[in-house]
């Protein structure tokens, strides 16, 4: 039986809608819109939860239908291609050859975006706060969180990933101190994975 010692953080992990396909930073396109709007009511914001996304502005544009008020961090941006990373790149899958925890693209290593995404991640469940942490952000964030949430320290390789479309719900549950005294140190329930339930056929997109 849970205790007050023992309240499971809540995170809801909302990756952004389709975006355009123009530079690394592109708006929602029209139809990555639409998905946002349908999150608001999916997610239904309370005023216990927290609200946060990237610095990147399919997060952030994802995000305001959700709340007017969400706390923007750059440490919760996608991993950093660097400034040659192209659409022909994504559309190869170049990223699957990165990784081991030292593996680099650009301007940062594996190890190095685990790194910062586990420092937002910790300071945030730090704050302890009395509703769900929910979080607008990328897929390979995503990917980070869910390895965070599993033990996972950056030195372990990337041989795991996790299917999220345009404007899916990840939900998990955390215990950091174990989810009963006589038992694991850590616990995480996983609840659902890349939920598009709420979304219409025609806004399904990966």
């Amino acid at each position: 039986m849970e205790t007050a010692q023992r309240r499971g953080v809540v995170f809801v992990l909302v990756r952004h809608g389709q975006q355009e396909r123009t530079g690394q930073d592109g708006p929602l396109t029209a139809r990555g819109r639409l998905q946002a709007a349908a999150l608001g009511p999916a997610i239904a914001l309370t005023p216990s939860d927290l609200l946060v996304c990237s610095s990147r502005q399919r997060a952030r544009q994802t995000a305001e239908p959700i709340g007017a008020d969400a706390e923007v961090f750059d440490g919760l941006d996608e991993f950093r291609f660097g400034p040659d990373w192209t659409w022909d790149h994504g559309d190869a899958r170049e990223d699957l050859v990165l990784w081991r925890p030292e593996h680099r693209s650009g301007t940062e290593s594996m190890r190095e975006f685990q790194q910062r995404v586990d420092r937002v991640v910790d300071s945030l469940v730090g704050r302890n706060p009395p509703g769900r942490i929910i979080m607008c952000v990328h897929s390979g964030v995503i990917d980070a969180i869910v390895r965070w949430a599993f033990g996972h320290t950056p030195e372990v390789p990337w041989t795991t990933e996790v299917a999220v479309p345009h404007g899916s719900i990840t939900e998990l549950q955390h215990w950091p101190e174990g989810r009963h005294r006589g038992g694991a140190p850590r616990h995480t329930l996983l609840i659902r994975v890349g939920d598009t339930s709420h979304l219409p056929p025609d806004l399904r997109t990966e």
